[in-house]
Formats: structure tokens, sequence, C-alpha cells
């Protein structure tokens, strides 16, 4: 999901790009609406291309400046708010808090939160958005157009067989998988991609929707919504005072049934 480290040392060099943005720990503290409604359609124009990644603790000069441990959590709070209530649908993003080194050496904290390329085109409180080189530019009518269809065509395939972006054959474990491919013979990459367990997107292969839910040990590391969450209350009324247990059941997909049967006898 997120590129190792080396390797964004290398690219904080080089500058933006098409996938990665830099913003300094100024945003934290701005209190304008419309400095925020600019972040949100800089995230849907990262959704509505193949996806990025925006660094907050970088200026522009690309010196690493870091965030304050306030600054990292007002702006993941801030940014997870802006994807759900002024981009439409919702886009869930991705954070992390890490280190990078500046330029005297000394690791900083920084925040990233990365922008999965989306299966919609999201609109934003300025309109609709794409990423071109390092910025992001307004859809004209026929590019819209023509992305909306594209979009839509692609939501047509069975929802289990999508690709899920950031993953890999690799990500697949063996042990898993292995046992559903048991009555065929063939090298590994023909049998996962024979039962859409390992899909082509774009000229990449990529784990599907249902290979990663079958067959990743952390699901929930692609698909954040996938795990169970087990609640038991006292007495038939869902309250939160009167809750006597709680999971949450993560895993790949049999296994979180088995716990939750498990949890509920």
């Amino acid at each position: 999901m997120f590129e190792i480290i080396g390797e964004i040392r290398k690219r904080l060099s080089l500058g933006e790009d098409s996938t990665l943005e830099f913003k300094n720990g100024a945003v934290a503290s701005k209190s304008s609406k419309e400095d925020w409604h600019g972040l949100a359609d800089e995230i849907a124009a990262f959704a509505n291309s193949n996806g990025g990644t925006i660094v907050f603790g970088v200026n522009k000069n690309r010196e690493v400046t870091g965030l304050s441990a306030e600054q990292i959590e007002s702006i993941e709070s801030r940014v997870v708010e802006l994807c759900k209530d002024t981009i439409e649908p919702r886009i869930n993003v991705h954070t992390r808090k890490d280190y990078l080194p500046g330029m005297d050496r000394e690791e900083r904290p920084v925040l990233f939160v990365h922008v999965p390329r989306s299966l919609w085109v999201h609109s934003s409180p300025h309109g609709y958005f794409e990423r071109q080189g390092s910025s992001k530019r307004k859809m004209s009518p026929d590019i819209l157009a023509r992305l909306m269809q594209q979009r839509s065509q692609a939501r047509l395939i069975r929802f289990d067989e999508q690709s899920v972006p950031e993953s890999s054959a690799a990500d697949l474990a063996e042990e898993l998988w292995r046992p559903l491919v048991a009555r065929s013979a063939g090298a590994a990459e023909d049998l996962l991609k024979k039962c859409r367990l390992l899909v082509e997107d774009q000229g990449r292969l990529h784990a599907s929707v249902g290979g990663v839910l079958m067959c990743a040990e952390r699901p929930e590391k692609f698909l954040p919504n996938a795990f169970i969450e087990a609640v038991r209350y006292r007495g038939t009324r869902r309250d939160s005072h009167r809750q006597i247990d709680a999971r949450q059941i993560t895993g790949p997909l049999n296994k979180q049934v088995d716990e939750a049967m498990g949890f509920l006898a």
C-alpha cells in the first residue's frame, strides 16, 4: 500500500509528480474552509486518476519539516472528515504515521495519506478533478463523460473479481490458496489466474477482491472494512453502557467465519 521509506527518500529529491504530493505542517492550522476544500479536490483528483500519496510534513522545496503529534492527529482527523463529508461518493483513504530524514539527517514524524485509484468518479467541492503531472486539473465535459463511461464499464465486472490496486501475487499466501486449487495442475500464477484470485489490470497482475479475502493473511490491509465486529450486550438493547464483550475479528474470510461462530458460542 505504501512505498518503502527508501523509495520515498529517492522520490523526495525528484519532487512531486502524478502520484506524489507534498504538504507542510501549516495545513494543520488552516481555518479557512476554502483551503480544506482545496485539499478535498486534490484527494478526489488522485482517486479519479491512478491514485497517489500525499505526504504531510514535507514542503514544496522537498524539505522534511516534520509534524508535531497534535498536527498529525488534527490532519488525519480532518482528512477522514473531508473524504466522508465533502467528496461524493466518499473515499476510503489509508493513513500511516512514520518518519523521514531531514536535511540534517534527523528523523522527523510525517503523515502519509494514500488515495487508491477508484472504480467511481468522485466530485469534490469545486467540481470534478483529475491529476495531471504534479497538479490537479478540472476535467472538461468530454473527459468527464469518457471517464464515467470507463468506470461504469469496469463496475460490470463481478465484485469479487475486481482487482485490488496495491496488491500482487506475493500477497496471496500459498498455504491459503493451495487448497482451493488442489485438483488442478500447473504453474502457480496460471492457477491463480484461472481461479480469478489473480487478475490483470492495466498490464499488471493484482490480487482480486476474492483473492484478498480468501488468501491474504491480512485482508484488512487492502480492504479496510474486511473484518467482523462482534459485540455482546446485556439484554436486547444495543447500548454501549450494556456492552459485555467485543472483538474485531480479522484474517482470511474462512477464519473470520469460524472465529465469529466461536464468539457466538
